[in-house]
């Protein structure tokens, strides 16, 4: 995280420094478009990290503006955006289904999760008791109660849908639990008790996690998220 906010305070000085030279004599003599150079700059740091995460979604869509903005240059004057951002769509999710994550941020081996199937529109799960729970909703909703009593972590993926996670009876035995959420062109809510410990660790690109209602922290639990979200919304509920 520390490197990250490094990487994006530099772009956003050099973003600054540019704007500051746009109207000189030197940067129109060399006849450089300034806010597409800024651009480039913040999609090719969108890349960059997207590739050493292996988050399909942040490789294609920094891909695909940044043909828009050099597409005279490349010869595709003829692509319409929609089609190329269309493009970006399909060859994420079929990246995503034939070349899935191997491996989950700081939680457990795929083995001892209990999996969830892939849920109908507006259904919800009141049953999962297990210490490691997974669930995944694809083009519907799902509401998911974790009732376990011995909670230590989970993996829930949302893909063009919307998901509710109610953490309120939920125990931890331990003084900590991880979990993962991979939210792409969806929304996904978590609602957690208000004296946890909730330290947000997820990745956006093009989306934003929110945290809503007070929280009141014991300092008795502590709930990691990690994760990534995806055109698409996350929200923290304290209740």
């Amino acid at each position: 995280m520390k490197k990250e906010r490094i990487l994006w305070g530099v772009l956003f000085i050099l973003g600054a420094i540019c704007l500051l030279f746009s109207h000189t004599d030197f940067m129109q003599g060399l006849q450089i478009n300034v806010w597409n150079l800024l651009w480039t700059i913040i999609l090719l740091a969108i890349l960059i990290k997207s590739i050493v995460r292996l988050n399909y979604f942040g490789i294609f869509f920094p891909l695909a503006f940044l043909c828009v903005i050099y597409k005279e240059p490349l010869g595709i004057t003829q692509i319409a955006p929609f089609t190329l951002f269309g493009a970006a769509i399909l060859l994420s999710i079929g990246c995503n289904m034939l070349f899935p994550k191997k491996k989950y941020h700081g939680c457990c081996n795929d083995k001892h999760f209990h999996s969830g199937e892939h849920v109908s529109f507006d259904e919800v799960i009141d049953m999962d008791t297990n210490e490691y729970i997974r669930q995944e909703v694809n083009f519907g909703s799902c509401v998911k109660y974790i009732n376990s009593d011995n909670f230590k972590g989970g993996r829930f993926e949302c893909s063009f849908g919307a998901m509710k996670l109610y953490f309120t009876n939920t125990i931890m035995q331990d003084s900590q639990a991880t979990v993962t959420i991979e939210n792409s062109f969806g929304g996904t809510e978590i609602y957690v008790p208000k004296n946890w410990i909730v330290i947000n660790q997820i990745h956006s690109v093009f989306g934003g996690v929110d945290e809503k209602g007070v929280s009141q922290p014991d300092g008795i639990h502590t709930l990691y998220l990690t994760g990534e979200c995806n055109f698409g919304g996350i929200d923290i509920i304290y209740i």
